[in-house]
């Protein structure tokens, strides 16, 4: 039995940073519970109760360490989803921008081209 938990727990460790890498974090995290606070006076408790608040005490530490690691990825999981949202949107901006330029030359380019036609055109209607 102990070979086979130590076996799972292996594979847990193998599989924790390849999991991290992908970026892909669980949709929800549970709920943060506030730490017991039922606590024992040291200088007055039995061993007993103490170590009965011990153990609820990391209890409750180790399911909150679980609920701030999941809230942790999804936080940096989100934070590189809205980096590459950034980044798409910068150079799609960049590039409507240079567009827009582009044609406001080709433009100006045209009318500098057309205007003494044009005025040439009117003047002559007027006579």
């Amino acid at each position: 039995m102990r070979l086979l938990l130590g076996a799972a727990v292996a594979a847990l460790l193998i599989a924790s940073p390849a999991m991290a890498q992908t970026g892909a974090a669980p949709a929800t995290c549970g709920t943060y519970a506030p730490a017991p606070t039922e606590m024992p006076d040291g200088a007055t408790a039995s061993r007993n109760e103490v170590e009965t608040f011990t153990q609820s005490f990391n209890a409750w530490g180790e399911s909150s360490i679980q609920v701030l690691t999941c809230k942790r990825q999804r936080a940096e999981a989100a934070l590189a989803a809205a980096n590459q949202l950034m980044t798409e949107y910068n150079n799609e901006a960049r590039m409507q921008r240079e567009s827009i330029a582009a044609w406001q030359a080709e433009v100006e380019e045209f009318n500098a081209r057309n205007v003494p036609a044009r005025r040439d055109r009117r003047s002559r209607e007027r006579n």
